[in-house]
């Protein structure tokens, strides 16, 4: 029986005084859960409301062991808009096939 996790939402805003994440600019994540072993891992980043046209895509999802223990999970968010984001949110989903 597979056992379905979602974590998040992790977010991430602006910092006051800076420009946010302009278009074609990317962020770094680099996640683990502890002991949570898993099979397959996914991600979705969700843009704020902040103007008319605003989109992300997830790229270069991998996954990292260690010598011993659980994966993590690395991953890049990209603004693939016209526009720039001023914050957003993202939600990790893991599945355990046994």
């Amino acid at each position: 029986m597979a056992t379905l996790r979602v974590f998040g939402p992790y977010s991430w805003v602006q910092p006051a005084g800076q420009t946010g994440l302009l278009q074609g600019e990317t962020m770094s994540w680099a996640l683990d859960f502890g002991t949570l072993f898993f099979d397959v891992a996914s991600v979705s980043a969700h843009p704020s409301q902040h103007y008319s046209v605003q989109a992300l895509a997830v790229e270069s999802l991998s996954t990292a062991y260690a010598r011993t223990g659980p994966p993590a999970v690395n991953f890049i968010v990209r603004n693939v808009s016209t526009s720039g984001v001023r914050g957003y949110r993202f939600f990790v989903s893991v599945m355990t096939l046994s």
